[in-house]
């Protein structure tokens, strides 16, 4: 369920110092209400997630997020002048990869609020930690052998 009326909105999206950046604004008056869940037992799949919210006033809000490789992060920070308040949660796994995100805002007068969105890409952070102690190992080993040490 979504109802919004907006007198004024405004987006910007781009890049800077290699991360994605989104900023927003509106002004106006929204409520919101979902939830979801999927379970796939052939595929390995579970995806949840759920949320609330009423606002009425001005918010502005900013987004960051970068891929790192095997973690994929993304924050967001919003501030407002009105009253309301939001809380969502998000918890899935597909294909190996884990995301959990969390996101509260709260408002009466000023106000503010924060998302986080992790994703652990588990295939490739195991993969990473084998090479790290692949090359632990080949570092021990080459202080180990006398031979190595002239």
């Amino acid at each position: 369920m979504t109802a919004w009326e907006y007198a004024i909105q405004a987006e910007y999206n781009g890049e800077f110092a290699g991360f994605d950046v989104t900023a927003q604004g509106q002004v106006g008056a929204s409520i919101t209400g979902e939830g979801s869940m999927e379970i796939d037992l052939i595929q390995g799949t579970l995806h949840a997630e759920g949320g609330i919210e009423a606002f009425a006033g001005a918010t502005a809000e900013a987004e960051i997020s970068r891929d790192f490789g095997a973690v994929e992060v993304e924050a967001e920070a919003n501030v407002g002048v009105g009253i309301g308040g939001s809380l969502s949660g998000e918890l899935g796994y597909d294909s190996g990869v884990l995301t959990v995100g969390l996101d509260a805002s709260a408002y009466l007068g000023i106000g503010g609020g924060i998302d986080f969105d992790v994703e652990l890409d588990v295939g490739e952070a195991v993969d990473t930690v084998v090479d790290l102690a692949d090359d632990a190992a080949d570092l021990i080993g080459d202080m180990l052998d006398p031979t190595s040490w002239f």
